[in-house]
């Protein structure tokens, strides 16, 4: 069987979703969290996803015509993410924003005056600081910022294999002979609106050279935010065997067919193109005969000072 019949395939996705959707259920989101969120600039969300080649799917004599030779084309607003950890963005706080979220201080000193007493050797200037109530809003609202430039420093890079949520979906593919895995990535992404997507570049596997140079895996993936967040994955697949047709009847001493080369213009490919709405929090599986990939897309977490800075400016409102 060259390609696995779709109520298998449905198994397959069936098992890997309830996997990871299994602690979902039990997770609850506060109204404060929510609340909390909306006082961000930027709508941000940790995105994770992984590609697999489903080993036992042939490349070649299908009924289904899953290798292309057409020229592949990719967004032109694709881009790479940063590599350098050691970057800082600059800080987005405009000056009079600044000024509303900082205490203010005021220094006096003594002024010279010719008609006072001379200021005893030693004596001390006074540097007054006068005392302020303390304002949960303001103290909330600078809360906001410091997290904020800290989501900014950290986002759009890919993140470290210990940070991933999906490493037991992804070993299971390995382990159950499903397929291979050929990228993993997690990163952290101010999602940009529907009208303005922002695709990241996607290169893995390994580098083929017969008989073109080009990587198994090539590509984009993109995700933008309307009333639901939107995956997009537009993903080419290359193998030594694509563009390749069987000779008939005739084997190699092996037992495997016998191929026979074919002119093409470029490398043979086939193609995962595909959209998919989502929710915050789930997992989807995006199908393909040959290739597989999993996603799953959740808001940041808020760190706990901010949750508790939130609750005591709502009680200084009452």
């Amino acid at each position: 069987m060259t390609i696995p019949p779709l109520p298998m395939r449905a198994v397959l996705a069936g098992a890997l979703l309830s996997l990871a959707l299994a602690p979902l259920s039990a997770r609850g989101e506060s109204a404060d969290t929510d609340a909390v969120a909306s006082y961000l600039k930027g709508r941000y969300f940790e995105i994770e996803f992984f590609v697999f080649e489903r080993t036992q799917v042939q490349d070649f004599s299908t009924d289904e015509t899953l290798a292309l030779d057409r020229p592949r084309t990719l967004s032109n607003r694709i881009r790479t993410q940063r590599l350098d950890a050691d970057a800082l963005w600059t800080d987005p706080i405009d000056d009079a924003t600044k000024l509303c979220l900082t205490y203010p201080t005021v220094t006096y000193e003594w002024a010279e005056d010719a008609s006072a007493e001379p200021v005893p050797a030693g004596r001390p200037v006074p540097d007054i600081h006068p005392y302020l109530e303390p304002d949960p809003g303001l103290d909330f609202l600078a809360r906001v910022a410091e997290f904020e430039r800290s989501l900014e420093a950290r986002a759009e890079r890919w993140q470290p294999a210990e940070n991933f949520v999906l490493g037991r979906e992804a070993s299971r593919v390995t382990r159950t002979g499903i397929g291979r895995v050929l990228f993993h990535g997690r990163w952290l992404q101010n999602v940009p609106e529907r009208d303005a997507p922002d695709p990241i570049f996607i290169r893995a596997g390994e580098q083929l050279t017969v008989p073109w140079q080009v990587r198994e895996l090539v590509g984009s993936v993109g995700v933008t935010l309307g009333r639901y967040l939107h995956f997009q994955a537009q993903l080419f697949l290359h193998g030594p065997g694509f563009g390749l047709l069987p000779t008939g009847a005739a084997m190699n001493p092996d037992g495997s067919p016998a191929l026979q080369e074919r002119p093409l213009p470029g490398p043979a490919y086939m193609v995962l193109s595909e959209s998919r709405r989502m929710r915050s929090g789930e997992l989807h599986y995006l199908d393909h005969p040959k290739l597989g990939v999993l996603v799953r897309i959740d808001p940041v977490t808020l760190p706990a000072d901010l949750l508790e800075a939130y609750e005591a400016f709502q009680e200084s409102l009452d």
